[in-house]
């Protein structure tokens, strides 16, 4: 029987692809002003990883209610 990965290694794996994801768009358009990379960089981060970890907090959410119910049937 294939049992299905973890719900919480979902919220980790879309949180860990909108902060690398977001770091990257942060490197890219910080690359114009030198100075201001690092800020850039985190800034990035910050605003595509926080949804990102919402959205997998939702996912995980409901396969947490869906897995309850499916034991609930059993």
């Amino acid at each position: 029987m294939h049992l299905p990965p973890m719900p919480w290694r979902l919220l980790a794996v879309f949180a860990l692809v909108g902060v690398i994801g977001g770091a990257i768009v942060g490197f890219a358009r910080g690359l114009r002003y030198l100075p201001t990379l690092p800020f850039a960089i985190a800034e990035g981060a910050i605003l595509f990883g926080v949804p990102a970890s919402v959205i997998g907090l939702l996912l995980v959410g409901c396969w947490s209610l869906i897995a309850g119910a499916r034991r609930r049937l059993r």
